[in-house]
């Protein structure tokens, strides 16, 4: 059997003689993404129930959020996967994890903004799936990537050469016991090896506590920033020489450990090495996994391994960001490209090694792409926790990709060898009892495949939400495909974009009302054009509290007020009261970044010809006029010599209007019209006659003011303000005129 057609048999089961193709999988990271991952795997392993007997996933390795569905896989590869999508353990994992279940008000910590409380949670409703059992003959081996918090040191050269090492991989061996009995667990790792492993704490019979695992687990999802460091216990141990166990409990130390994803992104190689030095033929049972692998490199993976990448970034469309040239137009842009590009760069490094190490199996590496945008995408994949429909949508897309691989590609290369009809799960009895559940992949598979009967398959109020989505993917895709389009690479390389590059319109699906501009405007982000089709489509949000019809001003103001929750509690948890204000600072300046909305009371200190401590608020049912009050303490800057001239205190009250459409994260602008009176100890207050020079000196003589001026907020903390202020004429005092300018700084909240 070819290479090719082993390749293939990773996306389908083959009815008839059983081919018992082993599968090496690896899962990339994908933050929301994890949904779409998740579909996509479902309906693998259920194409793989309804057609038994050819391939069987043999390892699987995973960072960030495919770690948790490499862990998924595995278990639904030995034991089956229900045929309701939506009572499946993929749908259940991740589509209710939004942000109302990651943000928690009761669970507050000063590094990160999210609990994982969530994910304790799922690691329960894993491990009870786990203890019905699992075949006895399920044998397979998880990878798990972690990100130390602190580098571990590895000497070298006699100690006089100490190398950080940051990444760390946890490998297990799961074996079934049968039903009714957990699986064991435990450490797979090289006996006799030179080089340090890293082992997950054993019990005294040498298995691997669930709860262990799962630490690790959450450790690679452990996003910086989103969720805290995770605590693993460990052993880093040399095996040469040593009995098992290698990492007994009380041994095991505590490390804290981030996102996997972070540095390797696709432990592709880690599936690699551990096929080729894990793996032995058994005459007449194949291939079966050692007691322990053999991880020196010159091993090579046994050519009948097909080897699987299942990547969230994998896009047969334009999928990276804008074009280099005006990206760098403001400091906060061409760091987050740099920062963005390093990234990119340190995730990639593995493929790269793979394909040193491998060539061969980088060859024939399968990787599966998707062809619409899917609706998590926008803010590097963090969009989807905004809402359910996203993250359910997006689970529905994988099923149809999924689909979509086995039909164009995998079974008409394999029809040679079919023996029977291929058997699709929707059509299995367990399945129809379940169609409600299948109805949603059912109207995109008709929508994108351009069924004549879609209208009537996505017809009826249950799939209001899922044409909506579909019609912004189109739109989306018809954006990023035109041949002005702004991202990269070229639309030219995808066949995808061939309607819009000859200038056709996005499809329409029918049953959706609405005619936005599809494109991109010159100042929108992905997730601000998203939303804006959305909201003139008539979307009904689940977990964005806003009125139906709502529009897309409103559901970016929710949305904003979201992420200012957060933040603000996140400013709430630091320990002093410095870091407090710079943490709430920079949230703050994050949120406007997403959406820019003036805070609802300001208050500033600014210094110039005056001192003037003032701040304002918001009116009601008055979004950009509000309520201002300021003390000015005029000529106190030049008050210090052997003549100073008057000092004199200004009250003052009146509005300020802030104009949102003006404004933006980094400028701010406002324009105020106030008035007051000035208070000078000169004349007593105003007890006393003003008379003389003292009468056209502006600071002497108590009287009326007027102000008119405007100010702007630079990222939203220093404050530039410059003010016409008019005396009029008073207790026969001229008037007079100034003009103030002040530089000081502000805070919102």
């Amino acid at each position: 059997m070819t290479l090719p057609v082993l390749a293939a048999l990773l996306l389908s089961a083959v009815p008839g003689e059983a081919r018992d193709v082993p599968v090496a999988l690896t899962v990339s990271g994908g933050v929301s993404l994890g949904a779409y991952e998740a579909g996509y795997l479902y309906y693998t392993l259920a194409a793989q129930r309804a057609n038994p007997g050819t391939f069987r996933t043999i390892i699987a390795t995973g960072a960030s959020a495919g770690s948790v569905n490499a862990l998924l896989t595995l278990r639904a590869s030995c034991a089956g996967t229900s045929l309701d999508p939506r009572r499946s353990l993929f749908h259940r994992v991740w589509v209710p994890m939004g942000l109302n279940q990651l943000f928690r008000t009761d669970s507050r910590s000063p590094v990160a903004a999210f609990s994982q409380q969530s994910f304790q949670e799922v690691g329960a409703m894993v491990e009870e799936e786990l203890a019905r059992g699992l075949p006895e003959d399920c044998d397979v081996v998880l990878g798990v990537a972690a990100s130390r918090l602190s580098p571990r040191l590895i000497e070298a050269a006699e100690g006089r050469l100490k190398v950080p090492v940051t990444e760390e991989h946890f490998v297990v061996r799961i074996r079934g016991r049968g039903e009714g009995r957990p699986p064991l667990i435990t450490n797979y790792v090289d006996p006799d090896s030179l080089d340090e492993q890293a082992f997950l704490p054993e019990a005294g019979d040498g298995s691997v506590p669930f709860a262990a695992l799962l630490d690790a687990v959450i450790a690679s999802t452990s996003f910086p920033v989103a969720f805290p460091p995770r605590p693993v216990k460990h052993c880093v141990v040399r095996t040469l020489g040593r009995a098992a166990p290698f990492c007994p409990e009380a041994a095991a130390t505590t490390s804290l450990f981030v996102d996997g994803g972070v540095f390797d992104n696709s432990p592709l190689r880690l599936a690699a090495t551990y096929a080729a030095g894990g793996l032995s033929r058994t005459p007449g049972r194949g291939l079966r996994w050692n007691d322990g692998p053999r991880l020196d490199a010159s091993r090579t993976p046994p050519p009948e391994v097909a080897f699987a990448f299942l990547s969230a970034d994998g896009a047969a469309f334009p999928d990276q960001a804008a074009s280099e040239s005006g990206s760098d137009r403001s400091l906060l842009p061409l760091l987050l490209r740099e920062l963005g590009g390093f990234v990119n760069s340190a995730r990639s490094r593995e493929l790269f090694l793979l394909i040193q190490d491998y060539p061969e199996t980088a060859g024939n590496l399968i990787f599966p792409r998707r062809h619409f945008p899917a609706a998590s995408s926008p803010m590097y994949a963090f969009f989807g926790f905004f809402d359910r429909g996203f993250r359910s949508y997006d689970f529905d897309l994988g099923m149809y990709e999924a689909r979509r691989q086995l039909e164009r590609f995998t079974v008409p290369r394999l029809a040679a060898d079919l023996r029977h009809r291929y058997v699709w799960p929707e059509d299995l009895p367990e399945a129809r009892a379940a169609a409600e559940s299948w109805a949603p992949v059912g109207c995109l598979r008709a929508i994108f495949d351009g069924a004549p009967d879609a209208e009537a398959r996505c017809a009826g109020k249950a799939l209001h939400n899922q044409r909506i989505l579909a019609q912004v993917s189109l739109d989306r895709l018809w954006d990023r495909c035109r041949p002005d389009s702004r991202w990269s690479p070229p639309p030219a390389e995808f066949a995808a974009c061939k309607g819009a590059l000859e200038g056709a319109p996005p499809a329409r699906v029918a049953g959706v009302t609405g005619n936005p501009d599809w494109r991109k405007q010159e100042d929108e982000s992905e997730a601000t054009q998203m939303t804006r089709l959305l909201a003139a489509y008539g979307y009904e949000w689940s977990d964005v509290s806003v009125p139906p019809g709502a529009t897309e001003d409103q559901v970016l103001a929710a949305m904003r007020s979201q992420l200012a929750a957060v933040t603000d509690q996140l400013a709430r948890a630091q320990p002093t009261f410095g870091e407090e204000v710079a943490i709430g600072a920079a949230g703050r300046m994050g949120v406007d970044y997403f959406y820019y909305v003036p805070p609802r009371t300001t208050v500033w200190l600014s210094l110039g010809r005056a001192l003037e401590v003032g701040g304002d608020w918001a009116v009601k049912h008055l979004s950009w006029v509000r309520l201002t009050g300021a003390i000015e303490v005029m000529n106190l800057a030049t008050s210090f010599g052997s003549s100073p001239p008057p000092v004199a205190f200004v009250p003052m009250i009146g509005l300020d209007a802030l104009p949102a459409s003006m404004g933006s994260p980094a400028f701010q602008p406002s324009f105020l019209l106030r008035g007051g009176y000035m208070l000078s100890p000169n004349d007593s207050f105003g007890g006393s006659p003003c008379e003389g020079q003292d009468r056209v000196t502006i600071g002497a003589c108590s009287r009326p003011a007027v102000e008119a001026g405007a100010a702007a907020a630079l990222v939203g903390v220093l404050r530039l303000q410059l003010m016409f202020a008019w005396y009029p004429p008073a207790f026969g005092s001229p008037g007079l005129w100034a003009i103030l300018p002040t530089l000081g700084v502000q805070l919102g909240f």
